[in-house]
């Protein structure tokens, strides 16, 4: 692979004026966000991150928020409404453009900044629709934010958003100043293919739907699980915009960080399979999970009549 190639110029910083210890360190840096240009950020990954965020979008859209601001009046839920319809048409244009690899890798710190800004609109579906848990009621067969609760829990999910943020580019500064560890880069080539996992996907959402009703005994199951998902994207999910963010200001300054654009081949039926049952895997799990969290709160609204 190339993120093993560390030999820089001699007007570089890594020149012999640095120390050893210095030299180490800018190396480790270097390799560690070739490695991420590599896997976790490459451009081969745009459109899957345009997919991602398109399919829990549209979900969140054309189900709370539509029936918030349609069906129960809210018209403020308006503004919202069209924006994400605006952010779904921004998804749709990119994944237009993958088609077009050759436009895609030529202007890389152009769109791998557009990977920053789907990393950030992921933070946002994935904190958002544990946000819409917690607020959901439903109305006249509608699930809707409850506007009682909702601008509280927006508030607080917003500032720990934002505290979450600011760790993530502390711990990225520090990292910078002592080198990124052998363990972390190594993460990089690993953590893409993991989570595809079947046995850790079964294992995620086993945890997800049994442990909030152990703990509250079938009671505030969409809360609980609201919550506790909340606060895992909110914790984990925002170091990517950070770290993408400072790769695509890395390939601005140096060529070095550029994908390397993959060679066209042709995947096997086998391989096209796989990669079907992961997509429609991820969906039905979301979708599933969604409609079942709405029928456990339908009976629970009316058991409370």
């Amino acid at each position: 692979m190339r993120w093993t190639v560390l030999r820089r110029g001699s007007g570089d910083v890594m020149g012999d004026h640095l120390s050893k210890a210095e030299r180490e360190r800018d190396a480790a840096n270097q390799t560690y966000f070739i490695t991420l240009a590599e896997s976790r950020a490459s451009l081969v990954s745009l459109p899957v991150l345009a997919f991602v965020n398109a399919a829990v979008l549209s979900l969140l859209t054309f189900t709370i928020v539509a029936s918030t601001a349609f069906y129960g009046g809210h018209r403020a839920f308006l503004f919202l409404y069209y924006v994400h319809i605006a952010v779904l048409g921004f998804c749709g244009l990119v994944l237009f453009l993958s088609f077009f690899r050759a436009v895609i890798f030529r202007f890389q710190v152009f769109f791998s900044s557009v990977m920053a800004v789907f990393a950030a609109i992921l933070v946002y579906t994935t904190c958002m629709m544990p946000i819409a848990m917690i607020t959901l009621v439903i109305r006249e067969g509608y699930g809707m934010f409850d506007l009682a609760v909702f601008p509280v829990v927006a508030a607080l999910g917003l500032l720990y958003v934002c505290g979450a943020t600011a760790v993530h580019v502390w711990l990225l500064r520090k990292r910078l100043r002592e080198g990124h560890s052998e363990a972390r880069t190594w993460g990089n080539l690993v953590a893409a293919s993991s989570v595809y996992n079947s046995k850790s996907l079964w294992t995620i959402f086993g945890v997800v739907m049994i442990v909030p009703n152990v703990l509250t005994q079938g009671q505030y199951l969409t809360t609980t699980f609201g919550v506790l998902g909340f606060l895992l994207f909110a914790t984990v999910v925002t170091s990517l915009p950070v770290e993408f963010t400072y790769l695509a200001y890395l390939k601005s300054q140096d060529r070095r960080y550029w994908d390397v654009r993959p060679r066209k081949r042709v995947r096997t039926k086998g391989e096209v399979r796989a990669l079907v049952k992961k997509v429609a895997l991820w969906v039905g799990i979301v979708f599933a999970v969604f409609v079942v969290l709405l029928v456990l709160t339908k009976l629970g609204m009316s058991d409370s009549r």
